[in-house]
């Protein structure tokens, strides 16, 4: 059995041999897919139409590549903390303490700064916008991969 990131040799009449460079592939896919997948995933995402900072969420959305014995992984992901309470629902009640600071604070109705230790939050849907822009790039995903198969004949 071939270890991830070999190439592929195989036989094929009339040719004497064909070798498939799968990381070749992945690169050219991933050069293919990011950029349309950041702007998706950034059109799609939730602004505030009421808070003085919206858009926060948006901007902190990047990727992440990973490589690991010619295993190739590509991540979209949010570097804001309060990102797992957009996109998962949450259970009224919820406890929310501060991270990586000593109080949380946000700006009232009125435009003054409020402070507190933590607040419990009422429940929220959430926002599966990543789950629609996933479904969405499928096609984009498939085509990259097809166009960016690297064969050579030797």
């Amino acid at each position: 059995m071939a270890n991830v990131g070999d190439t592929f040799n195989t036989r094929v009449e009339g040719v004497e041999r064909i070798r498939f460079e799968w990381q070749v592939t992945q690169r050219r896919a991933a050069a293919k897919i990011i950029p349309i997948a950041l702007l998706e995933l950034k059109r799609a995402a939730p602004v505030s139409s009421t808070k003085p900072d919206a858009g926060r969420f948006k901007h902190s959305i990047g990727f992440r590549v990973m490589s690991l014995g010619g295993l190739f992984s590509l991540n979209f992901v949010s570097t804001a903390p309060y990102a797992k309470y957009v996109l998962e629902p949450t259970a009224g009640g919820a406890n929310i303490e501060p991270q990586n600071t000593l109080a949380l604070r946000w700006k009232n109705g009125v435009g003054d700064y409020v402070f507190a230790s933590s607040v419990i939050r009422g429940s929220t849907r959430g926002n599966d916008f990543n789950k629609r822009v996933a479904a969405k790039l499928e096609p984009v995903i498939m085509e990259a991969f097809k166009s960016s198969i690297t064969i050579i004949t030797t």
